[in-house]
């Protein structure tokens, strides 16, 4: 169970999620929904909208040796 919930500022097509508190009063929700809506030009929505920014600064590699085995854990 999530204490969270999705407020698509996007479309159907062009989903733009962020997520608030479930408990959150309805005023507040409401507040926030047109908070987001009037600024979510300002969010980036994905890596392709980072320009300028090389993507080594959010990309990762974990290195492993070729023979390894995975191990998986609980």
């Amino acid at each position: 169970m999530s204490d969270l919930e999705d407020l698509n500022l996007g479309t159907r097509d062009d989903p733009k999620i962020v997520n608030i508190g479930v408990g959150l009063p309805m005023e507040l929700k409401e507040k926030l929904t047109v908070t987001f809506q009037g600024y979510k030009d300002v969010f980036v929505w994905s890596y392709d909208e980072m320009k300028g920014i090389d993507p080594k600064f959010y990309q990762h590699h974990i290195q492993h040796q070729e023979d390894a085995k995975p191990i998986k854990q609980q």
